[in-house]
């Protein structure tokens, strides 16, 4: 692909991430995309077919970054690195526009199938992904066996979830509390001995 091809793809692709984090996708025209990205409309239907092709090339980019970003943050399969990892994972999915993009695609998952479907494969990757991690870290001994790593996998992304959502409407959430119920899902013996350093965080 041509660079100045791969600039102008990049250029409306930019715009729609920005106009559906900020309208909503119903809410956002081509035209408004177009305008925002500096090119005619018709320039817009010589790379995307639709503008549901544009809003599903967008969320296979971001939900293939955040997977990314989970997959670096827990690269340390021990306590500091599970630590720093939950750490990282919440402040790397505060980004500008994330949430908000994020919230776009599941409230349009019930109106699109392909969405939906996609939706529910990030989340199986996820939830693939955290029990990989947590069967590691259960064998040595960092993380409590009480609980099946399928369920602690769920609950852990639902926690990561509602946190960004909270954020995302009261940016005045404590970071540290969202760590300490973490910790304390994980493993409530090693959460009593680390508290204050979860605190100073």
């Amino acid at each position: 692909m041509k660079k100045n091809t791969q600039n102008t793809i990049q250029k409306i692709v930019d715009a729609g991430y920005h106009l559906f984090a900020q309208n909503g996708y119903s809410a956002t025209s081509v035209d408004e995309i177009m305008k925002e990205a500096g090119y005619s409309k018709a320039t817009f239907y010589l790379y995307f077919k639709s503008k549901e092709t544009l809003f599903l090339h967008i969320m296979n980019e971001q939900m293939e970054e955040r997977f990314q970003t989970s997959m670096r943050c827990f690269q340390k399969k021990n306590l500091r690195g599970l630590l720093t990892g939950i750490e990282h994972l919440i402040q790397t999915t505060n980004k500008e526009h994330s949430t908000a993009l994020f919230l776009e695609f599941m409230a349009n998952s019930h109106r699109y199938p392909e969405i939906q479907r996609k939706m529910s494969l990030l989340y199986e990757r996820w939830r693939e992904f955290f029990v990989v991690l947590i069967e590691q870290l259960q064998e040595e001994g960092i993380v409590q066996n009480q609980l099946h790593p399928r369920v602690m996998a769920t609950t852990l992304i639902s926690i990561f979830n509602g946190y960004n959502n909270q954020h995302y409407a009261d940016p005045s959430i404590n970071k540290q509390e969202q760590l300490q119920s973490i910790i304390f899902l994980l493993n409530p013996k090693i959460y009593s001995q680390i508290k204050q350093k979860i605190m100073n965080i």
